[in-house]
C-alpha cells in the first residue's frame, strides 16, 4: 500500500482543489468579518464541507485501489472485508 500520492496528475488535481478550498475559507472569514447573514455563511460552509469530502474520497479511493492492487484476486466478500478493514484504519 502506498503511503503518499505518487500519480502526478492526481496530485495536481488534489492540490488545485485544496487551493480552491483555501480561497473559499478566506472568503468565509471575510463574510464573517463584514457581518454577512448567517444563512449565506452556512451555505458556503456546506459547500466547503462537500468539497473536503470529495478530496477525502479521492485520496481514500486511490489508497484503497493501490492497496488492493497488491493483493491476490479476491472474491467479493474478501474484497469487501479488505476495504472495510482499510476504512477502520483511517479512523
Amino acid at each position: 500500500m502506498q503511503d503518499s500520492i505518487t500519480d502526478e496528475t492526481q496530485k495536481a488535481k488534489i492540490i488545485a482543489r485544496l487551493k480552491r478550498l483555501e480561497g473559499q475559507i478566506r472568503g468565509i472569514c471575510n463574510m464573517v468579518e463584514s457581518g454577512r447573514k448567517s444563512i449565506e455563511i452556512l451555505r458556503q460552509l456546506t459547500s466547503i464541507s462537500g468539497a473536503i469530502n470529495g478530496v477525502w474520497i479521492n485520496i481514500a479511493s486511490e489508497q484503497i485501489k493501490s492497496g488492493l492492487g497488491g493483493l491476490p484476486l479476491l472474491n467479493y466478500d474478501e474484497t469487501a472485508e479488505a476495504i472495510v478493514e482499510y476504512l477502520r484504519m483511517l479512523k
